[in-house]
């Protein structure tokens, strides 16, 4: 997929993330793909005349990252456009786990969204996902219900040290000022991956 042609020289895009990964592959052997959403649509509601326009786009970023080796992703409040069901098949898609501790939306599995540890070079690195949907435009999606993300994140860190975790990454889709207070918050965190609760257009 390519940009129409009303934006020339483009600076950002999937494409030029994952030229720049591969060429820096060999200086990051072991590395990880993180991602803190919105990840896969552009607003938060889909338009019924865009629906399918804008699923296949949500698949081919899904492929895309599976290309990619992405482990996980924080869902922000537009990943949801399309349903709970349409997110678990793009993560799928993907191969990238949903980390979400703080939501439970209806009808999930009972793990979705679970933290859990991945061991990278010999070191045991704990991943908790939370998302902010409900500082999102219109509040969360229906049927989602969501926790505070500081206190699952307090809570899941002291968890995943107890089994052995070294380091533990945040994918936070909460916005910077909520990130700082979890950093405030649990000041052991190794790294916070910071995205927006939500967002439309090309501002997200």
């Amino acid at each position: 997929m390519e940009p129409c042609g009303c934006v020339k020289d483009q600076l950002g895009g999937l494409d030029h993330f994952a030229a720049w990964a591969h060429a820096e592959q060999a200086k990051a052997p072991d590395s990880a793909v993180l991602l803190a959403g919105p990840l896969f649509f552009l607003d938060p509601t889909l338009k019924e005349d865009h629906r399918g326009q804008d699923i296949a786009k949500a698949e081919t970023i899904a492929a895309s990252l599976k290309d990619l080796h992405a482990i996980a992703f924080a869902p922000g409040k537009n990943d949801f456009a399309a349903g709970a069901s349409e997110l678990d098949k793009l993560a799928s898609i993907s191969g990238a786990t949903i980390a979400a501790a703080n939501l439970s939306p209806n009808g999930a599995p009972t793990n979705w969204g679970a933290p859990f540890i991945k061991n990278i070079h010999g070191v045991n690195v704990g991943f908790i996902g939370v998302s902010a949907l409900d500082k999102a435009e219109a509040g969360a999606p229906d049927g989602v219900t969501v926790k505070s993300p500081i206190d699952v994140v307090k809570e899941q860190s002291e968890t995943l040290k107890k089994q052995g975790a070294r380091a533990i990454v945040v994918l936070a889709a909460v916005g910077r000022g909520e990130a700082k207070r979890i950093a405030d918050s649990v000041p052991d965190l190794t790294a916070i991956v910071v995205g927006s609760p939500g967002g439309r257009g090309e501002a997200n």
